[in-house]
């Protein structure tokens, strides 16, 4: 994991998940909440706080939500700054040498939970190239379910080939897609669709 990790230390991470689950009653790892603010970093265009940040927040104010909300804006920061840096890690919990040996399932939930922000017009304008680089976040999700449902062909040796070859690519894919979205929103530009207020990460 990058030395910086969102600029604080891990524990205060797992201090506002823990301050998550007070509100969504559920636990959310500090994992899944990496993975999420991952794909915040990531999106083409500048999100709104109160589509990433305060739909997972306490609604009422208080100084421990404001905290909360300084806290996450601070881990959003460090994201950014270690995918600009090319030292961005995903946060998986175990040994990250090999998947046999961490838990990435987590990571790639909230990954996807913040990918569902970025605007349905320029996912599909990025197409394929888009699904090819997230790929791994998929597989990672689920990976029976994910044979099972797209390639119940394969036998054992090359699903963990397939596996071994996506955890490799997947924060490479991550880092390509910066690019993937200045090309799309060139040619949104040139259409003059829309004004975008995008945030470029590189």
């Amino acid at each position: 994991m990058e030395s910086r990790s969102f600029g604080v230390e891990l524990q205060k991470l797992e201090k506002a998940a823990g301050q998550l689950a007070v509100y969504h009653q559920e636990e959310i790892p500090g994992d899944f909440w990496h993975g999420y603010l991952s794909a915040v970093a990531l999106s083409p265009v500048a999100l709104p706080e109160n589509q990433w940040l305060r739909s997972m927040v306490h609604k009422e104010s208080s100084e421990e939500t404001a905290e909360l909300e300084e806290d996450l804006r601070t881990m959003l920061t460090g994201v950014i700054e270690a995918l600009h840096e090319q030292r961005f890690t995903p946060y998986f919990p175990g040994n990250m040498e090999s998947w046999r040996e961490c838990r990435p399932s987590q990571w790639c939930e909230g990954f996807l939970t913040g990918s569902n922000l970025w605007p349905e017009d320029l996912q599909r304008k990025a197409g394929e190239e888009l699904i090819a680089l997230t790929l791994p976040v998929v597989i990672f999700l689920n990976p029976d379910e994910y044979f099972h449902d797209h390639a119940p062909y394969m036998n054992e040796d090359e699903r963990e080939e397939l596996m071994d070859q996506s955890f490799a690519f997947l924060p490479k894919g991550l880092y390509e897609i910066p690019g993937l979205w200045d090309e799309v929103l060139k040619d949104v530009e040139d259409e003059e669709d829309e004004d975008y207020d995008f945030l470029h990460l590189n």
